[in-house]
């Protein structure tokens, strides 16, 4: 592997200098460079930077935080960094870590912090004051962590701080010695290496260097890891350089939390049966959030020892392309180049040196002078007759000893396999040519059988234990698998950000997959992993694409395919003839690889004009026939009139539909759309008139809106059109950990069982004085769900505490019980409309007097209903539970239009107003009530405030009522842009559109 080098800089010009620094030569030789920014935006300058300058999307430019994520997933070393430079945290944690008696907890982060630090930290913060003598104003000890909230909170009044530079703005202060007043943070930027960090490198270095395997250090090869740490200090003329050769072996996997009790119970099987010893087991996690809570308990309740849950890897690269390029070579010929391929292999180095080889080179050379090629119903024998022909001199030339090698290596493969490519072989015979070629413990590992013949085993799928064995080069390693993978979670595998490569069990058929224990991939598995390794399924440059020979659709099992592949190729070759492409036509789904990306660069609109001689417009209407489905149109933009001849034969995505899987199909929707984008923000409107037309069809006045869809809308167009009108699924987060929806669904279960068993035997409201029945009642609803498992004992622990510490549930009762107004719980989980589970029709929300058409249908559920009994009628507060990390912005519509929509469910009582509850991780509970606030804040019915409040709440629901049918017909009339300030960050769909691409 390359050497990397580090790069930390000034960028308070965007980055745009460093790029150029560093890229002003040959781009490409440049792109392993790690380039470290102090901020998200900091990186998306340099990104675009260097699109402009035609380097295309590095993803080695990132901040300090991701550098720590990834410096942890490669080298399983618990770097400090994670913690010092994780947003909005650094100061609270570093309190509650020292011994201040106001504050308790913090015994994970209080490991390295010193104490002497944190009171220099809230001395920053209070202005140079002790914090352990700050009081308030009744002489009470101020809290800390409510005073860096505050501190944090001013800092985006004063709009100057981008949280994500906060630690590194507070680190830095401390280790030059100086406070850092917060008015000047947001133009102070990072233009030289802390020390803390220089020495966090060195230690990173050293852990790293001790860990490698000095047995099998000659063995792993090429394959070893080699990093440089390049760090330049502020006006240094020359660079200091750190650097130390390590060896990385790499073998990671993808894994979800109830994969991972599977393994548990195999692992405590083994290990109670006296297969397995401890000290040589290690469970594989992809990261670090893979260990809390998850491992824990599943540790503690299977007896596991710890250290398994330490992270093996192998840098399995080499040997995987080798073995199979060998398990994939045809018998019945190969050539020059699948011979020099194999050969060349670090992985079969030790095999050649003992049976003393002469260099590949020489093997290149003799090929080259007399291009020997196998060929016949005995290639092998054609190549050794080929290479003694051109020895000629009884055996002791370099092609004569060539000729006994390949003799010796071809004929154990031949025989293993009965000659033929997908011939089956027995166990022994199979496990033989493993330890033939070199791999500790094959013996140990037993291949999958073939259900047909127990005693037999399918070549094609040995590469699975091929990995398998790998793994236990230093210690038995147990891969966790997915049973569905999309094409971002595949490239990251295959590639890594460091240029790496991670195998996984990837598999469509789904299941759990244990490598070297209880099976093997896939053939879908398989094939991606051999199609992401071998070079021929490689694009030689970022976004050319090439169709595949038809040697290489041999190879990969590729079946016959209708007639219109031929159009297909015919389409894109006139499209694109100076352009390389690649393209995985329709087989059986447990048969499609995944191919990398981006693979639809060379598609661009701008060349679509198509060659005469090669197909005319009216041999593609003709071959490809009318298409009348408008929704499979090509959208067109004004700046992009040059596609007028694909609009009319149809959407380049209703070609490839047939032929492609729906990962590949999203990616190339990706790069169409954003080559089809304006000028001016990106996004597009579509101009066919059919499809507009086919638009306002499917969204007339009879369809039944939501908030989540026109909040979708409001948020991002592009999203919208991405989820609704293509019908893309959003990407699956595969990290154990407990999804946001999941937590907010056993929620709103709860809350609901609580209050209506609440209203039941107590009734009235929570207080002070019955606080303790109600935790006793909520800890007993949550006692009779029926779930166990890894997940729900972690998600027992945030909602109930753990080691005399509160839980969520336990702070969502004290809430409850400090609201001293005159509103009273009265119905959870109220809906209406026949999408949202209601039983009722959906009801209609209009203008005040509005027309025909300033009207709409609408749908909702309501998680919470709270009443006041008014001389006027019944006032409605309604509270929605968000469960989310961020907040709702206030123009959000969901609450106005859920108020507008109490007028028509309950015609007798009045909407007074809404909020939103925030119910996140422990300590991050609060009230937001948006609409409405001084209603709920009154502690006794005060008319004044209800009639001047009632006033507020019309005018906000007009608002969003009317937002809403702007938003509609903008829908209607195929209005998509995209938003220049909406973060691509957590958005599902980033990876389609230019800011995703970009960030």
């Amino acid at each position: 592997m390359e050497p990397v080098d580090i790069d930390i800089v000034d960028q308070s010009d965007g980055g745009a200098s460093i790029v150029e620094y560093l890229y002003s030569g040959d781009i490409k030789e440049q792109m392993g460079t790690l380039l470290l920014m102090p901020s998200e935006r900091a990186c998306l300058g340099a990104k675009m930077r260097l699109l402009k300058m035609g380097g295309g999307v590095s993803g080695n430019i990132m901040t300090p935080r991701r550098f720590a994520e990834r410096a942890y997933d490669i080298l399983a070393i618990p770097l400090p960094l994670i913690d010092l430079v994780s947003r909005e945290t650094l100061v609270h944690e570093i309190m509650v870590s020292s011994d201040l008696p106001h504050l308790k907890g913090g015994s994970d982060v209080r490991r390295g912090l010193s104490r002497h630090m944190a009171r220099e930290i809230g001395e920053l913060i209070t202005g140079g004051v002790d914090p352990r003598t700050l009081m308030d104003g009744d002489g009470r000890r101020v809290d800390l962590g409510r005073v860096y909230g505050a501190y944090l909170q001013r800092l985006d009044e004063l709009d100057v701080c981008d949280h994500e530079q906060v630690p590194w703005k507070v680190l830095e202060a401390l280790e030059n010695g100086g406070k850092l007043p917060f008015s000047r943070i947001g133009t102070y930027m990072l233009g030289h290496v802390p020390n803390s960090f220089r020495r966090l490198l060195e230690r990173v270095m050293e852990d790293a260097s001790e860990v490698v395997v000095q047995e099998h250090a000659a063995r792993m090869g090429a394959g070893g890891a080699r990093l440089r740490f390049t760090i330049p200090e502020r006006g240094a003329q020359e660079r200091q350089t750190v650097h130390s050769d390590v060896t990385l072996p790499l073998v990671r996997g993808m894994t979800r939390w109830d994969e991972i009790e599977a393994v548990a119970r195999l692992l405590k099987s083994r290990l109670s049966g006296g297969d397995l010893d401890p000290s040589e087991a290690a469970l594989i996690l992809p990261s670090r959030r893979s260990y809390d809570p998850f491992v824990k308990i599943l540790f503690r309740r299977y007896g596991l020892p710890i250290d398994m849950g330490n992270d093996i890897y192998a840098n399995s690269a080499p040997a995987v392309r080798c073995v199979t390029d060998l398990l994939r070579l045809p018998l019945d010929g190969f050539g020059r180049d699948d011979v020099l391929r194999v050969l060349s292999s670090p992985f079969l180095s030790t095999y050649l040196e003992e049976r003393g080889a002469p260099p590949v080179t020489s093997l290149e050379r003799i090929t080259r002078d007399n291009y020997i090629m196998g060929g016949g119903r005995d290639p092998v024998g054609s190549w050794v007759d080929g290479l003694l022909a051109a020895g000629g001199d009884g055996g002791k030339s370099d092609a004569a000893r060539w000729a006994g090698i390949l003799q010796e290596l071809f004929g154990k493969l031949r025989s293993i396999s009965g000659g033929k490519r997908d011939a089956g072989a027995r166990s022994s015979e199979i496990l033989s040519f493993i330890e033939y070629l070199g791999l500790e413990g094959g013996g140990a590992i037993a291949p999958p059988a073939d259900p047909e013949d127990p005693e037999r085993i399918d070549v094609k799928r040995s590469v699975d234990v091929l990995i398998g064995s790998l793994a236990r080069i230093r210690r038995r390693a147990y891969l966790l698998g997915t049973g569905k993978v999309d094409h971002e979670t595949m490239m990251d595998m295959l590639n890594g950000e460091l240029g790496m490569v991670k195998l996984s069990s990837v598999g469509e058929r789904g299941g759990i997959r244990v490598l070297g224990i209880e099976g093997s991939l896939t053939e879908s598995s398989r094939l991606a992993v051999i199609g992401g390794l071998t070079s021929s399924m490689i694009p030689s440059q970022p976004g050319g694409f090439r169709i595949l020979s038809e040697r290489e659709k041999l190879e990969l099992g590729m079946e016959e395919v209708p007639s219109r592949r031929r159009q297909l190729e015919d389409l894109c070759i006139a499209m694109n003839a100076a352009e390389e492409v690649i393209l995985s036509y329709h087989m059986e789904d447990d048969l499609r690889p995944v191919l990398p990306s981006p693979f639809m660069d060379g598609l661009s609109t701008e060349k679509a004009a198509m060659p005469e001689a090669l197909l005319s417009r009216t041999d593609v209407l003709k071959r490809l026939g009318e298409l009348n489905d408008p929704s499979l149109h090509l959208y067109e933009t004004d700046s992009r009139r040059s596609i007028d001849l694909l609009n009319d034969a149809g959407s380049l995505l209703d070609l490839l539909d047939p032929y492609l899987s729906s990962s590949v199909r999203r990616g190339i929707d990706g790069r169409r759309m954003r080559w089809l984008e304006g000028e001016k923000g990106g996004g597009f409107r579509l101009m066919d008139e059919a499809m507009r037309g086919w638009l306002s069809a499917r969204f007339g006045r009879e369809h039944v809106w939501s908030a989540s869809r026109l909040e979708r809308y409001r948020e991002c167009p592009y999203s919208f059109f991405a989820r609704y009108i293509l019908g893309l699924e959003e990407r699956e987060d595969l990290r154990p950990v407990i999804p946001p929806d999941r937590k907010g669904l056993i929620f709103h279960s709860i809350a609901e069982l609580f209050y209506t068993r609440w209203k039941e035997r107590m009734g009235g409201r929570i207080d002070r004085l019955n606080l303790a029945r109600a935790v006793g009642l909520i800890e007993e609803v949550l006692a009779g769900y029926p779930y166990a498992g890894p997940f729900w004992d972690a998600l027992t622990d945030l909602l109930l505490g753990t080691d005399g510490e509160k839980g969520l549930l336990d702070e969502f009762v004290e809430l409850e019980a400090e609201y001293g107004g005159v509103f009273e719980v009265d119905e959870c989980e109220v809906t209406f409309g026949p999408l949202a589970g209601g039983r009722s029709a959906p009801v209609t929300i209009s203008l005040p007097g509005g027309t025909e058409e300033e009207r709409f249908l609408f749908q909702g559920r309501i998680d919470r209903m709270d009443r006041f009994g008014a001389p006027g009628g019944d006032l409605l507060f309604i509270w929605d539970y968000k469960t989310g990390s961020g907040n709702q912005p206030k123009e959000s519509l969901q609450v106005p239009l859920y108020i507008s929509a109490l007028g028509k469910v309950f015609p007798d009582d009045i909407g007074a107003g809404g909020g939103y509850y925030y119910v996140r991780n422990k300590g991050g509970l609060k009230k937001d009530p948006v609409i409405g606030e001084r209603i709920w804040n009154m502690e006794r019915p005060d008319e004044d405030v209800i009639r001047s409040s009632l006033v507020e709440v019309s005018k906000m629901t007009s608002e969003a009522v009317n937002t809403s049918l702007e938003i509609i017909d903008s829908i209607r009339a195929g209005e998509f842009p995209v938003k220049e300030r909406c973060s691509p960050r957590y958005c599902p769909y980033s990876d389609l559109c230019r800011i995703g691409d970009a960030g």
